[in-house]
């Protein structure tokens, strides 16, 4: 407010109009105080001193700025402070706060009119109003009493004006602490600050101006530092080293993938048309998938025991512990309930044929995990693969077997199978109730084991016995969860004396302890030899499914018996693979094992009009019969091995063939990658191998969103490994700004024999 009260020459002034100059310059400097100062809630000129040997302080003149309005104290007040003091020992803060008051007082004599009559007025002195006063008054806020130099301030609310803390003992006032932060600042103090502000802000221009010319600098020498080329070689780098380290690579502007597996490709796109494995294949147009099955099963060469066929093979005595001693009872320990995971014969992969590749990027299954390896073994019979943690056996510790498994590779021909004759990654398990009692023994040459007998003493009146082969551990105790076969004794063909019970052909490695174990609730007895007869093992029970005790004076009575073979070559003929169109590749898929000393090769024979059959082994010759396309091939299965030792398949649902014959188009679409950061421009790497330009086209392509990319650039790049058939293509994308993207690989050939695949790709955020 800027109000002027103006008064006439001939005016008879009234109280109220001289009231109202008072106002006018209260309110002008209430707005100045309001809209300039603002000071919510602080103090000024106070200053406060102890008195009173501490007992009291004095507080001397000063002003409580309040928004918009002045509170002053015109005169030094004492306050005492010994009813706030602690006792003895003890310590304590209290705060003084200035709070506003408002007061009118009546004590100015003035000489005013009195009389009715208005042009005869009587004076006369009376006690008027004589001013509105804006005043200060102070309270004390008490803080919580402790130990000396363990008090702490009372907490001030932001509406309240700390002017003052005084720390206070048992004696009085020890110490004065202003509140600082409730001070006015005076323009000095103002001025002063800005001062020092705006030295260091020259300061800091000429340093920003000094940076500003630097940078610019550094700008004009970036093409010469940092070259594209090299950021992308790095981004490559890393994106591989990621990928070796099984590092995650979610939302990070790098990707790498040697196609191994199918978990960063999206084969549910509309857009899918090829394979994955080993590569980035092209994809089989046309296939059969059939069960393997012996053209002629009831020959008297071959025979087929429990789905295991071999050569005809005979029985001979393997191990023979029999003689004197005592009985011992198979069911008196407390029936438990026995959990055995018998394990399957190990898997073995064959491939052939002029489409069939050789990767390089076999060495990344060491990264993508055991798992993804064992893809390659399994059969269209929908079976899972389970690792129940006994695939690190002991026993195979071998340079060969490191990985658990062995690989032939050639071109044209691959075959993988597993080193360990029994894995556990598909198991059957048996429940069974009853005593646990069994023999370890060791096995000192590689055979296959075809029963196994025991000597009855006693038949009791039911009951069935049980008989599992398992796996002894590294402590010479049976390991019950490694069982290898399972057999059973039923009660009708029971009988004293020796009887047998046989099992489904079993190939036990030479040098390794095994253990034979029954389960049975019948009051049955087995004989027993003494005198530690039998030195290369120990009888045992088992009371709590785990633990075994062994007897260190006692064997089982037991044979063992094993497979004797009249042949140490057969060739086996299969039912035929028949491809309507022509087939170019076999893939089979079996159990069985392959022993050392023993092979199993396959051969075949296209059938071609008006010429005889020649049978071919799955050879590298560039010059293969599956070149021409036959519609239909007779396989065969050459055992070879000694009259002690043969391979064998095992005949069942998982024991496939199948014929391929693979399109001359491919278009493989990536999962999309997500880059962590916005992005208009990607590079992408493509290795393919195999490759002939004069039948192959290899296009790389980006799908952002549903919106397919062509390249900008495409380059050709001298691969790390370079190989003549070859080729890597780097190609450089702009797309509208994505956080994310797709990676495509299209390609072409005008051969169905002659193909290429896709070895390895990279995409990069640039």
């Amino acid at each position: 407010m800027t109000r002027n009260v103006l008064i006439a020459d001939k005016e008879y002034a009234t109280g109220e109009v001289f009231s109202g100059i008072g106002r006018a310059a209260r309110d002008h400097a209430d707005a100045v105080t309001a809209g300039a100062i603002a000071f919510p809630s602080h103090w000024s000129r106070f200053t406060v001193t102890i008195a009173g040997g501490g007992q009291s302080i004095t507080i001397a003149p000063g002003e409580l700025w309040k928004g918009d309005a002045i509170y002053s104290l015109e005169a030094a007040v004492d306050i005492g402070i010994l009813d706030y003091l602690p006792p003895a020992g003890n310590e304590k803060w209290i705060a003084i706060l200035a709070q506003p008051s408002n007061q009118t007082t009546r004590d100015r004599a003035a000489k005013v009119r009195t009389g009715l009559d208005p042009e005869n007025p009587q004076p006369a002195t009376q006690s008027v109003v004589g001013e509105e006063v804006r005043l200060v008054e102070f309270v004390v806020q008490q803080g919580t009493q402790a130990a000396p130099g363990s008090a702490v301030k009372p907490t001030v609310p932001e509406s309240s004006c700390a002017v003052v803390f005084i720390l206070l003992s048992g004696a009085g006032a020890q110490a004065i602490e202003p509140a600082v932060s409730g001070k006015v600042k005076s323009l000095y103090d103002i001025d002063g600050r800005l001062t020092g502000l705006e030295v260091r802000v020259d300061a800091l221009f000429q340093r920003v101006t000094g940076i500003e010319t630097d940078v610019a600098a550094i700008k004009g020498e970036i093409p010469h530092i940092i070259r594209p080329e090299i950021i992308i070689q790095l981004q490559g780098g890393l994106a591989r080293m990621e990928q070796l380290l099984g590092a995650p690579v979610n939302y990070v502007s790098r990707f790498f993938d040697a196609a191994l597996t199918t978990e960063h490709w999206d084969e549910s796109h509309v857009d899918w048309n090829a394979d994955i494995g080993e590569g980035v294949k092209f994809p089989k147009f046309a296939l059969t998938d059939n069960r393997m099955e012996v053209l002629a099963d009831a020959s008297p060469d071959i025979r087929i025991k429990d789905g295991v066929l071999m050569p005809a093979w005979t029985e001979e005595r393997l191990i023979d512990v029999s003689g004197s001693g005592s009985t011992k009872d198979i069911s008196q320990q407390t029936h438990t309930v026995r959990t055995a995971h018998t394990g399957s014969v190990s898997r073995s992969s064959v491939e052939y044929g002029p489409t069939v590749k050789i990767c390089e990027n076999t060495r990344e299954y060491a990264n993508v995990g055991q798992a993804a390896y064992l893809g390659n073994f399994k059969s269209s019979a929908g079976e899972t693969f389970q690792n129940l943690g006994k695939t690190d056996n002991p026993w195979n510790q071998t340079q060969e077997a490191a990985n658990g498994h062995s690989e032939y590779r050639a071109r044209q021909v691959i075959k993988r199978s597993w080193t360990e004759t029994y894995t556990y990654w598909t198991t059957t398990t048996y429940g069974v109730n009853g005593s646990v009692y069994g023999q370890t023994f060791l096995n000192s040459q590689e055979r296959i084991v075809t029963s196994l007998e025991l000597d009855v003493a006693r038949k009791g009146s039911d009951g069935d016995i049980h008989v599992f082969l398992c796996e002894v551990n590294e402590g010479g105790t049976p390991d019950f969860d490694t069982t290898i076969v399972k057999g059973t004794i039923a009660h009708a063909d029971l009988s004293t004396g020796w009887v047998k019970c046989d099992f489904r052909p079993t190939l036990l490695t030479a040098g390794r302890r095994y253990a034979w174990f029954t389960v049975t609730t019948g009051n049955h007895s087995l004989r027993t030899v003494t005198g530690n007869k039998y030195a290369q093992g120990s009888l045992f029970w088992s009371t709590d499914e785990a633990w075994a005790q062994g007897s260190p004076t006692e064997d089982f009575a037991f044979r063992l018996n094993a497979a004797k073979f009249s042949t140490t070559r057969l060739a086996v003929e299969f039912v035929a693979l028949t491809l309507q169109g022509g087939m170019t590749e076999f893939h089979f898929t079996y159990g069985g094992w392959e022993p050392g000393g023993t092979r199993l090769p396959w051969e075949y024979a296209p059938k071609r009009i008006g010429l005889p059959d020649v049978w071919h082994p799955f050879s590298t010759d560039d010059n293969s019969p599956l070149r021409d396309v036959p519609d239909t091939c007779r396989i065969r299965a050459v055992f070879e091995g000694t009259t002690d030792l043969m391979p064998s398949i095992v005949l069942d649902d998982t024991a496939r063939h199948r014929a391929y014959r693979r399109g001359a188009s491919m278009l493989a679409v990536g999962e999309d990658h997500g880059f962590g950061l916005p992005t208009t421009t990607v590079i992408t790497e493509t290795v393919v191998d195999d490759y002939d330009p004069a039948i192959h086209t290899v296009t790389p392509e980006l799908m952002v969103g549903g919106t397919v990319y062509s390249a900008d650039t495409v380059t050709e790049i001298e691969d790390d490994y370079p190989e003549p058939e070859r080729l890597k293509l780097r190609a450089s994308f702009t797309v509208p700004s994505t956080n994310s993207a797709r990676y495509r690989l299209v390609g072409q050939s005008t051969s169905s024999v002659d193909l290429f695949f896709g070895e390895s790709v990279a995409m990069f955020a640039f």
